[in-house]
Formats: structure tokens, sequence, C-alpha cells
């Protein structure tokens, strides 16, 4: 049977006028790796997020989660570590509370992103380890993604991007002062490519061997 692997990004949100997670989900995207993809743009406001994508997970029952999110000051990818279990409504930018007060403080994805970091940089996908997703929407996604591993299994991996090359030209054309370093869209997806691939070879390394 296919692995399911569940990829998200986001819309477009604040200053930024496109946002790359957005045109890799929704464009012709699909991984080497022989498994069954569920892609889906996720809204950013909190109020539209949660039950969706809550239905999101319930639905696709995915065995490998991988959200990517756009960060205006990451110069590398970004390999998030863990999930916080608290983060502030960017629309009400009230006090950070608790997304779950039963639950557990934090929680840390199973795969090791510190390898990852490894394999992708040989790759010359330039990438790092990093110990905060945010205080906004990406953790709370994250978060949600994590928990529901440790309740249903499967595993969760949050990506931070910078952004690509030409949505970084087309900001800089447009006058744009948020655009910092970028990399490329294919550098990106041959990214997702490699964690697929490695997530399969852990998890079954003789179906990762006949799909390569």
């Amino acid at each position: 049977m296919k692995p399911k692997i569940l990829l998200t990004g986001f819309g477009t949100f604040r200053q930024h006028q496109a946002n790359p997670t957005e045109r890799i989900v929704s464009g012709n995207y699909k991984p080497d790796a022989k498994v069954k993809l569920k892609k889906k743009v996720l809204p950013v406001p909190f109020a539209e997020l949660h039950d969706m994508y809550s239905d999101l997970l319930q639905d696709t029952q995915p065995d490998l989660i991988i959200n990517l999110g756009l960060s205006g000051i990451a110069r590398t990818l970004e390999l998030e570590k863990v999930a916080l279990n608290y983060c502030y409504d960017p629309e009400r930018m009230e006090t950070a509370t608790q997304i779950e007060s039963a639950e557990e403080p934090a929680f840390f994805t199973r795969l090791d992103t510190q390898q990852l970091s490894r394999i992708l940089n040989e790759a010359g996908i330039p990438s790092r380890q990093s110990f905060h997703a945010g205080i906004y929407t990406c953790n709370l996604v994250y978060f949600r993604s994590l928990q529901w591993c440790a309740w249903n299994g499967g595993d969760a991996l949050f990506v931070h991007m910078p952004y690509t090359h030409l949505l970084a030209a087309e900001g800089l054309a447009a006058g744009s002062r948020a655009v910092g370093s970028s990399l490329s869209q294919k550098h990106i997806e041959r990214a997702i490519d490699l964690i697929v691939q490695h997530w399969m070879q852990e998890n079954n390394p003789q179906s990762a061997k006949e799909l390569a």
C-alpha cells in the first residue's frame, strides 16, 4: 500500500502579496517516490484554520505530514524540531495562550532534523535545524500535526522557507522591502523529495529501495 503524505502551504498574509508555499502546493509538484499525495493550501486566519485542518487530518489519515511555511527572515530552509503549546492569534495580537490546556507543553518531531539538514546540504540545498517554529499560524499548524501523530501514529515536519527566486524578483519589482534571501522553487521541491525518500528509507527500507 502506498504511504499517504499530506503536503500543506499557506495563502497570502499581511504584507506578503504572494506566498511561495501556495505556489508549490497548488502547482504541479509531485514527489519522485510512489506515494499517495494530498496537497492543501491552508487559510491563515485562525478562525478559518482550526476546524478545517482537524477535518483535513481526519479525512486524509496521513502517514507523513509536511507543512510548508514562509519565513521572511529565513536564509535557508529551516527544519523545525518542535512546536509549542502556545501561540498568538495574529488578528487579535493578544497575549499568547495555550493551544490545548490539557496537552503537553510542546511536541517534538520524531524525524532527525539534524540528519535531514545534512542530507539536504550535501545535495546542494542550504538548510539548517531550527528549534522555533514561531508563535503564530505556523506553530499552530505544526502543533496540530504533531499532536495528530502522537495520537494516531505517523510523522510530521514543518519546513520554513525563504522566498523563491521568482517571487523575490516580483516583490522587488513591485517595490517591496519585505523580501530577503531566496531559493529556487526547483531546489525546494527537490528538498521535499529528499525528505520523503529519507522518511521512506527509515520506515520501510525495502520499499524505498524499490522506489528509488
